[in-house]
């Protein structure tokens, strides 16, 4: 799969060149470079995207994905921004928002993207996994609990909740239910050999602690 991405960014990137006043070539370049890994080059090619259309909103959303790669969170918000004001009903532009926001330990204002984002797309768990995360970095244990639970019962085929809420377990000291939750991840993705590790060292904790 990869490989194709690799032949098709050299064409876009072929197609940019002979027509530059195309942000079309630009974006699909820039969007196949992220999916590549190359952010850097990435970025620079859905910026000429966005200098070209100001108001290409799939080039703004993948510069401020690429921003968010590369930690340059400020320029993710402004951008976010400029996007939002285009297209208010966009659920990921605040989730990315609140990304940028919380990476710079501006939790508040991140709690209030991660839950404008749910408003909008109440089905999207990954706004559940980062409010519950806030609130375990903020050492709000309970709170991050709760809406751990909450993203278990809504999402009960992800992963990453189960994932979140263990290691929410693990912080009170719960081995138990943390063991019970990267079981539960096991049964859904059996060749996960770090849950795997994990649980192994939940197990040996858990002795310890009887």
């Amino acid at each position: 799969k990869l490989e194709k991405f690799d032949v098709a960014v050299k064409d876009y990137v072929k197609a940019s060149e002979l027509d530059n006043k195309s942000p079309d070539h630009f974006y699909n370049a820039g969007r196949l470079y992220y999916k590549l890994g190359d952010y850097q080059q990435g970025l620079k090619m859905v910026s000429e995207a966005t200098l070209l259309d100001p108001n290409h909103q799939p080039a703004l959303q993948y510069k401020i994905f690429s921003l968010i790669k590369l930690a340059d969170y400020q320029k993710a918000i402004i951008d976010c921004n400029r996007a939002i004001d285009l297209n208010k009903k966009n659920h990921m532009l605040f989730y990315c928002k609140g990304i940028s926001l919380d990476s710079m330990n501006d939790f508040t204002n991140a709690l209030t993207e991660y839950q404008t984002a749910i408003k909008i797309k109440p089905d999207f768990y990954k706004a559940y996994i980062s409010i519950a995360k806030i609130n375990l970095k903020t050492g709000n244990l309970d709170e991050a609990l709760k809406i751990a639970n909450e993203a278990v019962q809504k999402f009960p085929k992800e992963t990453e909740v189960f994932l979140t809420r263990s290691m929410i377990f693990r912080q009170r000291t719960d081995y138990p239910n943390a063991i019970n939750d990267l079981s539960q991840v096991l049964t859904l993705s059996p060749n996960d050999n770090e849950v795997l590790m994990t649980r192994g060292q939940y197990y040996f904790k858990f002795g310890q602690y009887q």
